[in-house]
């Protein structure tokens, strides 16, 4: 991400198109370092991590044994990002993809679906099968609120991705407009963090 940042950085201060020029009064540096902040504060557990679970790297495999979708295999491919990551940024990072859809025919060839956001039985349930799978007896609840704030990485992580491409991909695919959605997904997600955060805080009786 540091390394994107400082392309980011550079090719938004080019001349961009008109219908993101509001870009330029964003202070992407401050919103790194805020976050990277934010993210070691909740010691988060580092493991190999895919980095792009989204649905067209999720692959079932077709068996004629298979009779349900219960029964189904799945197969992860594109192993391009593989690395030691936070885990809660893989988790994250596949519950947003959830509200992504890449299988659109026309420009920008993406579209946001909000709506799809797994629930929150939906994110729970998927967090303890995947600590009965490591082992862990930790808290799923706790996890979750991680997950949460790591959600935060994933939004600025392809925002900076989308902008380092609007310059190097021959890819047709709408990277402006991407890195306009995750930003703003970004923005008000931060919100309701520092809010939710702000009134726990008061509860607790720190303010």
């Amino acid at each position: 991400m540091e390394r994107w940042l400082k392309s980011s950085e550079e090719r938004i201060t080019d001349d961009i198109p008109s219908q993101v020029q509001h870009l330029k009064e964003i202070n992407l540096r401050h919103e790194f370092t805020w976050l990277k902040q934010k993210l070691q504060a909740e010691d988060s557990p580092v493991v190999f991590c895919h980095n792009d679970m989204q649905e067209g790297n999720i692959l079932m495999v077709e068996d004629e044994a298979v009779t349900s979708n219960a029964d189904a295999k799945l197969v992860l491919i594109d192993f391009e990002y593989c690395s030691y990551n936070y885990r809660a940024f893989d988790i994250a990072n596949h519950f947003m993809e959830w509200t992504y859809d890449y299988t659109a025919k026309e420009w920008p060839y993406f579209k946001a679906t909000p709506e799809n956001y797994p629930t929150s039985l939906q994110r729970l349930k998927f967090i303890c099968h995947y600590l009965k799978e490591t082992g862990s007896k930790e808290n799923p609840i706790d996890v979750l609120k991680e997950v949460e704030v790591f959600s935060l990485a994933s939004h600025l992580f392809w925002a900076l991705w989308a902008i380092v491409n609007t310059k190097t991909s021959q890819i047709p695919f709408g990277y402006w407009e991407y890195a306009v959605e995750r930003l703003n997904a970004y923005y008000q997600l931060k919100t309701k963090i520092i809010h939710i955060q702000g009134i726990k805080r008061k509860a607790d009786g720190f303010d």
